[in-house]
């Protein structure tokens, strides 16, 4: 509730403040909102964790300075690398074809800057504040504080999938393919400790999707300036139909592959 009463409070104040900044570009709307997700939502988060939850952001995976920008990066390029191998499979068994292309535009960086906001702001809420709840409570149960990690990343990616359920052409695959992309999320900040790595992850994979590859996201269709235009073509379990190539078996497989990787492979705090 304090969060969102925060939240209210910086929107309404820097909204308008935004607007008139990027009065100047036809793109003013778009930046602002950009610029105030940026800004707003870390920021009530802060505010939050250092004056009602009285605790320290690094207890919430928040690390040094240097760490988040590596975090980030190699978050980006995890998330990129899946959506890839996920572009290359359909498109070597012919379940895709590439209709035309498009050059790199603003209205294209503005996407990527869309689904940072998108990002930053699920990550907080399930990968930081949901996440580190959870794991408290479990490890308060003898009985669970084994296991407390392992029913701490099911727990987020369960609740991850419900803020989609609404999501056009969502469907029974769709709610799989969620909880996968939950599971590998939750568990790049289990090997981590580092939240900006599920946030670059997160990003580069909902952008590639759609800004890159011309995938339908998420049930979101395919925008118009995707660098690739594609053809999709073949059964709904294999490309992801409508809601696109989270909910298919390819989908499926690379979601289950990255954090097979990142569990054999831990990603040491000392190492980013």
């Amino acid at each position: 509730v304090a969060f969102l009463f925060i939240l209210g409070g910086l929107l309404v104040t820097l909204d308008p403040l935004a607007i008139k900044l990027f009065s100047f570009t036809e793109y003013g709307e778009s930046l602002s909102e950009i610029l105030v997700g940026a800004i707003v939502f870390p920021l009530a988060f802060f505010l939050v964790i250092k004056f009602i939850e009285k605790e320290q952001l690094s207890n919430y995976y928040f690390p040094v300075i240097q760490k988040s920008l590596r975090g980030f990066i190699l978050g980006n390029f995890i998330g990129a690398i899946g959506v890839l191998a996920i572009f290359v499979t359909l498109l070597v068994f012919s379940y895709i074809d590439i209709s035309s292309t498009n050059n790199i535009s603003i209205p294209l960086l503005l996407v990527y800057g869309s689904n940072l906001i998108t990002a930053i702001s699920e990550e907080i809420i399930f990968r930081s504040f949901i996440y580190k709840k959870l794991e408290s409570i479990f490890a308060k149960w003898n009985s669970m504080n084994k296991y407390k990690s392992a029913l701490t990343i099911l727990s987020t990616s369960i609740l991850f999938i419900f803020i989609h359920v609404a999501n056009p052409s969502f469907t029974h695959m769709s709610a799989i393919g969620l909880f996968l992309l939950g599971v590998t999320l939750a568990v790049s900040l289990h090997v981590s400790k580092n939240i900006y790595i599920p946030i670059g992850l997160h990003v580069a994979w909902n952008f590639f999707q759609e800004g890159i590859f011309g995938f339908n996201m998420s049930g979101w269709e395919a925008l118009p300036q995707s660098i690739f235009k594609l053809t999709v073509q073949g059964p709904a379990w294999v490309t992801g139909g409508n809601f696109g190539p989270e909910a298919s078996v390819v989908g499926f497989m690379v979601l289950i592959i990255i954090p097979i990787i990142l569990l054999k492979r831990p990603l040491k705090e000392t190492q980013i």
